[in-house]
């Protein structure tokens, strides 16, 4: 894969191309008066994101995303390239931190503390936004205990007509996190 296609990070600095196509799209739906919600998009060896050097050679496990301060460095610095680029941008309604949050590894404290460094960010760069994340219909109960420690304005949730089979799912994504079908956050 290349940065294109896992959300324009380049190892700590913004894809031009990614941000000129965000700019873009700000320009299509700015004039219908909707805003957008913006994802910074998952976490590295998530959905097969990976192929960014910097990444790869600190980041082998899932897991490590939110453990590898490194990383963690490079990912605020991307985000806040991004954010700043949006700064007061009236066609942003909030930046979302990651998509369908789910902590790989199970440790909820470190995702806890990953996620609310990059909201740390993303206020540094635009305090005037707000500040999202997410989960979908398969979120387990322990993810909702991220979402509850994160310091976000609000909590976006993903439906979806269709929905991938989650068996499917974790072959893919891995086996770390438990999910199953039907589990709703309470």
């Amino acid at each position: 894969m290349d940065s294109k296609s896992i959300g324009g990070d380049r190892g700590g600095h913004a894809d031009p191309f990614i941000v000129e196509r965000l700019h873009h799209f700000l320009d299509l739906i700015g004039p219908l008066g909707v805003r957008a919600v913006p994802v910074m998009w998952g976490h590295y060896r998530n959905f097969s994101f990976q192929g960014i050097p910097a990444y790869d050679e600190l980041i082998k496990t899932q897991a490590d995303w939110f453990t590898n301060a490194q990383a963690l460095e490079l990912q605020k610095q991307y985000v806040r390239e991004v954010v700043t680029s949006f700064r007061d941008d009236p066609r942003i309604l909030a930046w979302e931190v990651m998509n369908e949050t789910y902590s790989a590894g199970k440790d909820l404290p470190a995702a806890i503390r990953w996620t609310n460094e990059i909201i740390g960010a993303i206020r540094s760069a635009d305090p005037s936004h707000l500040i999202t994340t997410s989960g979908c219909v398969a979120t387990p109960a322990p993810e909702t205990e991220w979402m509850r420690g994160a310091k976000v304005d609000f909590f976006n949730y993903h439906a979806y007509p269709t929905y991938m089979d989650y068996g499917d799912y974790r072959k893919w994504a891995g086996n770390d996190t438990i999910r199953r079908w039907g589990t709703t956050p309470r």
